[in-house]
């Protein structure tokens, strides 16, 4: 595996990769069963999963609305609707930390992704 930096990484800090893609959308008890299941982990030791319990709270509240917006999305509607949940998933997603698109499990959504940044930078 290669990685590549996007942005300036300062000595010292720590480079993590996804373990599983398409998990952005899990709590963190998913996302702890998902990689016990695939690598034996007993827990994780990331930021987001060895925060305090009222901001791992806060996050599985922000993944659960990330989930529920990109399937809303995937039923198809109103083209400003979608531009709209986009644009909260985005908010939701910095809010997490999330530096690029993690990768979601829809073809879809990564057609009304590419919308939104077209869109974005208008």
């Amino acid at each position: 595996m290669e990685v590549y930096a996007t942005t300036p990484v300062p000595s010292g800090s720590e480079v993590t990769i996804e373990y599983i893609p398409g998990l952005v959308t899990s709590t963190k008890a998913e996302r702890e069963a998902a990689l016990y299941e695939s690598f034996g982990f007993e827990r994780c030791l990331c930021q987001v999963c060895s925060a305090s319990p009222a901001e791992i709270a806060r996050s599985d509240s922000r993944r659960r609305e990330i989930k529920t917006l990109s399937e809303d999305i995937k039923g198809g509607g109103d083209r400003q609707a979608a531009l709209a949940k986009l644009d909260r998933i985005r908010t939701l997603l910095a809010e997490e930390g999330f530096k690029g698109l993690p990768s979601f499990c829809s073809s879809l959504f990564t057609l009304y992704s590419s919308c939104l940044v077209a869109h974005s930078s208008l």
